[in-house]
């Protein structure tokens, strides 16, 4: 089973159900109990390239921090209760985005042109890649993936902001 980033849009009154219904020394329990009801994606692991296609493209300091919080979290947000003792969070522990920086986050997203941030990058699939670090892994169309990504991502982030909700983010 490959790893991948799941953003999830969650409720107070979830977050608040789960975290009293999970015991933090059962992490198996905790897994099996988290099961965001309000809908989630998966990013595989574009995060780190969509975070850079915005610097190589230069759009600048605030869409740059807004992208990099959609993807990375608001340390702020204190969900340590979330999945405790998961086997996966070598690759980074369960992060959140309050209501507040959600709809913030969302507006910043949806001011983005992405086609333009793509067209930004070098022509050749594979010259895109080397740009973006590398970290794309397979894919052989990296605008593509990463324009799909982009999409579900701002996606997410307008349903959060307009229902008023969380956004949780964690590696599986």
């Amino acid at each position: 089973m490959a790893v991948t980033l799941l953003l999830a849009r969650v409720s107070q009154r979830y977050l608040d159900a789960y975290a009293a219904a999970v015991d933090p020394g059962d992490p198996e329990g905790a897994y099996l109990a988290w099961d965001p009801p309000d809908g989630w994606t998966g990013l595989d692991w574009s995060s780190g390239a969509l975070v850079e296609s915005a610097r190589y493209a230069g759009l600048g300091p605030e869409r740059i921090a807004a992208l990099g919080t959609a993807v990375g979290g608001d340390p702020a947000v204190d969900v340590s209760f979330v999945l405790p003792g998961h086997p996966w969070s070598a690759f980074g522990r369960p992060a959140a985005v309050g209501p507040v920086e959600v709809a913030g986050t969302a507006r910043t997203l949806g001011g983005i042109d992405w086609s333009a941030v793509m067209a930004a990058l070098p022509g050749e699939d594979g010259a895109a890649i080397a740009a973006l670090g590398g970290v794309l892994g397979p894919t052989r169309d990296p605008r593509a993936y990463l324009s799909g990504r982009f999409a579900a991502l701002r996606e997410l982030y307008g349903t959060a902001a307009h229902h008023g909700q969380f956004v949780v983010l964690w590696w599986d």
